[in-house]
């Protein structure tokens, strides 16, 4: 029995590990990046209707019709399957957007997996991350949220072992990063000699928060520090704070410490909030992420 109404929650991610290698020939640059799912989840609602798609969300800052990745998700999959039916989704943003956190890719893939469920259709091997790629670098993570290391542009996604468990401080300052801009600008960076992921990825077959938090690294903490003193203040706001340090998201500017407890993440967000001013968006997570909420 198909359900009448779906309620899911998207989690966000952010990356442990990110660097950006070579411009690729259709544009987009090759990455190797380790991510890894939070529990600050936006809720979306899913629900029939009798013809075409409607996707709001209770933001102004989210868009509603084909400029959102869950409307286009949907278009490209109800093509693919040949369903007539249409569907409504509600998103309650929880994300901020445009902040390297995911939440728009993560909107979509949820809407992907529950339209099928909805619809009584499950779909054929690989189609959902045939669409995921086609809208973008990072939904193919979010169709299973768990830590992973993705390349290419970021939609192969290869299952590693899970992360310690952890809590993170999430501090935005407001403006974002712009994504075409500042992969724009890692091609403007001097010649660098990154760290790899090979110690990030010995940490986490070993189970070693201390060894996961020495070897965080993401290659947009460089443009950010010639460009973005809002955001350099974040980072080392929270590194003076978390023994464990902080790293930027992904390619927006929200910055992600870490703390080995909700108590030490919670202390530091109250500091963040009072120190950075009411402006700032500021969110206490777990990297243990609940299974979607269903019926």
């Amino acid at each position: 029995m198909t359900p009448s109404v779906l309620r899911l929650l998207a989690p966000c991610k952010f990356n442990l590990y990110l660097d950006v290698l070579s411009r690729r020939p259709d544009g987009f640059h090759e990455v190797i990046t380790v991510m890894e799912p939070l529990d600050l989840a936006d809720v979306l609602v899913l629900e029939p209707a009798g013809a075409g798609i409607t996707v709001t969300a209770d933001r102004d800052d989210v868009p509603d019709g084909p400029g959102n990745l869950a409307y286009r998700g949907l278009e490209l999959l109800r093509r693919r399957l040949g369903v007539a039916a249409g569907i409504r989704v509600s998103i309650g943003k929880r994300i901020p957007a445009a902040a390297g956190l995911g939440g728009g890719s993560s909107d979509a893939a949820a809407a992907l997996a529950g339209a099928c469920r909805l619809w009584g259709l499950p779909p054929p091997p690989g189609l959902l991350e045939e669409i995921c790629a086609e809208l973008g670098s990072d939904p193919a993570f979010f169709l299973h949220p768990a830590t992973s290391l993705c390349r290419g542009r970021g939609e192969a996604v290869a299952p590693l072992p899970p992360a310690p468990p952890l809590q993170a401080v999430l501090v935005n300052p407001g403006a974002p990063l712009p994504t075409a801009w500042a992969y724009g600008e890692i091609d403007r960076l001097p010649p660098r000699r990154p760290p790899g992921v090979e110690p990030l990825l010995a940490a986490l077959e070993g189970g070693d928060l201390e060894a996961l938090a020495r070897s965080i690294y993401n290659v947009f903490e460089e443009v950010a520090r010639r460009h973005r003193p809002d955001v350099v203040e974040v980072i080392d706001f929270l590194r003076g704070r978390l023994e464990l340090g902080a790293v930027l998201a992904g390619s927006g500017a929200t910055v992600v410490g870490l703390a080995r407890s909700r108590e030490e993440a919670e202390a530091v967000g109250r500091e963040a909030r009072r120190a950075l001013g009411p402006s700032v968006f500021v969110a206490v997570a777990s990297n243990r992420v609940p299974p979607p909420v269903s019926g």
